[in-house]
């Protein structure tokens, strides 16, 4: 923070990423087969002191890496509540809304 008020210029954040995020691996390998897949799925770690890499735990071999070509997967995780679970009424309430309710049919006759 005070090299920013020393300099008069925010710093440009753009290429932070959230820690332990979801992240695709590119496969760089030379040749890559028919049945070969393009990426891996892998855990973001941290960045590298050596180089401008990012520290990847990557899933498939449950080794950590160093890669440059990260794939940030960068949507919200899903709520942690399924929007079709009931909410969680006081018994009260529920009786109340229930005798507010009518019973019969209210449509008119033609």
């Amino acid at each position: 923070v005070s090299i920013d008020l020393l300099r008069g210029r925010k710093r440009n954040l753009i290429y932070f990423r959230v820690f332990e995020s979801k992240c695709y691996i590119l496969n760089a390998k030379d040749y890559l087969t028919k049945f070969d897949p393009n990426s891996y799925e892998g855990v973001f770690l941290g960045y590298s002191q050596n180089s401008k890499a990012y520290i990847i735990l990557n899933k498939q071999t449950i080794k950590v890496e160093e890669s440059l070509n990260v794939i940030f997967d960068e949507t919200p995780p899903p709520p942690k509540t399924s929007p079709l679970e009931d909410d969680e009424l006081v018994e009260k309430e529920a009786i109340e809304v229930s005798k507010t309710k009518p019973i019969g049919n209210d449509l008119e006759d033609i």
